[in-house]
């Protein structure tokens, strides 16, 4: 039993679609290896098929492999039914291969650098968007379920009320469930409580009862009907029917209309539990044969371009043109592949893409509803690893920091040119490189690292050209010492002589006396600008204080 497609069955069933279930996998691998102001880059990808135990390569998207070797200035591979690798060396800005956009940013000083790696895999930045399309797919996908509806029972004397219930209430029921589901989708993976033992599992029965109470408290089960409901559902699905007039959920559609537990089915609900097969067809033979589903979808394609301003227009030639030239086709179920390359996006936020796999019916359906519960398995999910190589453990990371010094994450990821996902993850991690040897050499040690060294390089890439040349020939001079932490202290700008003199001077004002030693937490300097600084390398060099004796511990001693 795939317990994980439950939730689909369960939703989808309400308004006739189709579960959509998957067993290829996409598999992305990318490694970085930070060197200086360089991100050594390599991303592995490919797509197999897992069958009896048995892993087949299958033929991976030429559309894909063709933007990542341009990227990475590399041939098109020939064979596609491989693993593909491509390695490049990139500074500041990432490249959108497969992830949407990231940066490795360093910044460096004669003490060592502070490093910062963050990008996110591509995903539902446009939230709003998200929203809309989910809300317009929901709304087309129940003027469909009407129209076939009209199709069969407009001359019942029976039907208007149907209708009406089906235009209004279910219409208002589904949308909140398709907006629970919304926020669920984009936060609920972040913010759920979850279990070590089946984490992605959880999330599904988690939100299968949620929805399993929202339907409760709208009168279409009883409460206690709840854990029954999704119990049988289940059973339904070991069964391995598709039949979208379950009885189960005819009978909540029944309770909604007020009819008693007890009491018979009404029309038309009777009549789709007696000859579930005859809807199905019919229904299909409706979506995909009518002129009136042809003239909605053209409908809702000319909506598309209207509302279109004139930079997307051009934009959209340039998309048109690109796309005949490469793929040999202008024909628009390409176009959302394409514009993904590109990094453009000129879909309105109302406009659901439809592609040649996957019927009106069941793209409205998944855009509406979506929880891609593919992304949960094992089978069928689009996966990525991210491994970063690093020297030391980073300050900050939200990846997991392994003992053979590197930091991963793992994602599952949406497949692209589909509409309507969660948040993407983003990966981040923080971490400095202090320049070892040359501390040493001056200092006998490496007095700055972690939390003092990032705060370093910070100062340090804040100084004029003049001061910080200063500073560096200040450094370069020192050698470890006795007279070493002196010359720390006295230390001072050309810009701040004045300043550093009346400190100097007894008879000054401003005079601070320049204690050979001192205390780490009271350390006299002469530089103001450099006073954060300086106080963290004597810190550092001055040794611990000794632990206070109390009177009692001096009497027992003596």
């Amino acid at each position: 039993m795939n317990r994980r497609r439950l939730l689909a069955r369960f939703l989808l069933c309400l308004m006739l679609a189709i579960s959509i279930a998957g067993c290829r996998t996409t598999w992305y691998e990318l490694e970085l290896r930070p060197d200086g102001d360089t991100m050594q880059r390599k991303v592995s990808m490919w797509l197999y098929t897992y069958s009896d135990g048995v892993q087949t390569y299958d033929e991976f998207s030429a559309h894909e492999l063709r933007h990542v070797s341009q990227l990475y200035g590399a041939a098109m591979p020939v064979d596609l039914a491989q693993r593909h690798a491509f390695e490049g060396l990139f500074q500041g800005q990432l490249p959108a291969d497969i992830c949407d956009g990231g940066w490795y940013l360093h910044r460096a000083s004669p003490m060592g650098s502070i490093n910062s790696y963050i990008e996110h895999e591509d995903g539902a930045h446009k939230i709003s968007w998200d929203l809309e399309t989910r809300q317009t797919s929901l709304h087309r996908l129940v003027d469909v379920w009407l129209a076939w509806l009209d199709s069969e029972f407009r001359d019942d004397d029976r039907y208007p009320r149907f209708r009406e219930f089906v235009d209004s209430v279910l219409r208002d029921d589904l949308w909140n469930i398709a907006l629970y589901i919304w926020a669920f989708d984009t936060s609920g993976l972040v913010a759920g409580n979850l279990s070590d033992d089946d984490p992605e599992e959880q999330l599904i029965w988690d939100l299968a009862f949620r929805i399993g109470i929202y339907l409760a408290e709208r009168d279409y089960f009883s409460p206690e009907e709840v854990p029954e409901l999704i119990s049988r559902i289940d059973l339904a699905d070991e069964e391995d029917t598709t039949d979208p007039f379950h009885p189960v959920m005819m009978r909540g559609l029944a309770t909604k209309l007020g009819t008693l537990p007890d009491e018979p089915l009404p029309w038309p609900l009777a009549e789709f539990v007696e000859d579930p097969g005859f809807y199905v067809e019919s229904f299909n033979q409706f979506v995909n044969q009518s002129d009136t589903i042809r003239v909605m979808v053209e409908a809702w394609e000319q909506e598309y371009w209207d509302s279109m301003s004139p930079s997307e227009l051009a934009r959209r030639k340039k998309i048109d043109e690109f796309t005949e030239e490469v793929l040999g086709t202008k024909e628009p179920s390409g176009v959302d592949v394409v514009e993904r390359f590109l990094d453009v996006d000129l879909r309105p936020r109302n406009f659901p893409v439809f592609d040649e796999d996957n019927s009106i019916v069941s793209q409205l359906a998944e855009n509406a509803f979506l929880v891609d519960l593919d992304i949960f398995s094992a089978q069928g999910a689009d996966a990525l690893e991210v491994i970063l190589h690093l020297p030391q453990e980073p300050m900050m990371s939200n990846g997991n920091w392994t003992e053979d010094g590197t930091v991963r994450w793992y994602a599952d990821i949406a497949p692209g040119g589909q509409l309507g996902r969660r948040i993407p993850d983003v990966f981040y991690a923080v971490w400095v490189e202090p320049a070892q040897e040359f501390q040493e050499e001056r200092f006998g040690q490496v007095a700055l690292n972690d939390e003092e060294l990032a705060a370093h390089v910070g100062w340090y890439m804040t100084l004029a050209p003049e001061p910080r040349k200063e500073w560096d020939e200040f450094l370069a001079g020192l050698e470890p010492g006795p007279e070493l932490i002196a010359t720390l202290q006295n230390f001072c700008f050309a810009s701040e002589l004045s300043t550093c003199q009346a400190k100097s001077d007894p008879e000054a004002p401003g005079y601070v006396e320049m204690k050979d030693g001192g205390h780490r937490a009271d350390i006299p300097l002469r530089s103001d600008i450099a006073d954060d600084a300086l106080r963290d390398i004597v810190r550092a060099l001055m040794p611990e204080p000794e632990p206070a004796v109390s009177n009692e511990e001096s009497v027992t001693e003596r």
